[in-house]
């Protein structure tokens, strides 16, 4: 067993490490878009529902 080999097994947890904090990364921010959209999606129907008082 030559040095360089340990080098191949601290890579792999390394690499899945990034993978999970890329996954964790895109998962918070689909879910802060779905959010988003939702309140948007609620002051739009808040607006449909409430007369204009700017009307009268």
């Amino acid at each position: 067993m030559s040095p360089g080999d340990n080098n191949g097994t601290k890579l792999l947890p390394l690499l899945y490490l990034i993978g999970a904090g890329i996954l964790c990364t895109a998962a918070i921010n689909k879910w802060r878009a779905v959010k988003k959209s939702e309140l948007r999606h609620q002051q739009h129907r808040r607006l449909l529902e409430e007369p204009s008082k700017a009307v009268d």
